[in-house]
């Protein structure tokens, strides 16, 4: 099974049934179940119920705001820090919504 990891639970998101994630990976797929850690440690399994792909310059404040908490320009600023080796003219970006099980 899969894992994924989070460094902190910003706005409470994964208290949630469902809840949002960004990634650069494209790992996961419809259906898959997985594990949310925070810091490595479990805190509940979920399944994939939907991904969306685009690339930076599509980034909204529905997505930023939801997902982050923060604007568009915060959003994208600390994807540009977290992934700094990323070319983000092509790099993809994946928005996960996960389903608490």
């Amino acid at each position: 099974m899969q894992t994924i990891n989070f460094s902190y639970n910003g706005n409470n998101k994964l208290n949630c049934k469902y809840f949002t994630t960004l990634r650069l990976s494209s790992r996961l797929s419809i259906g898959e179940i997985v594990w949310v850690t925070v810091n490595n440690v479990f805190l509940k399994e979920c399944k994939v119920v939907q991904i969306k792909s685009f690339l930076m310059e599509q980034l909204d404040l529905q997505t930023c705001g939801l997902d982050t908490g923060y604007s568009v320009e915060d959003t994208k600023n600390i994807l540009k820090k977290t992934y700094s080796k990323a070319n983000w003219q092509t790099q993809k970006i994946y928005l996960y919504i996960l389903k608490t099980q």
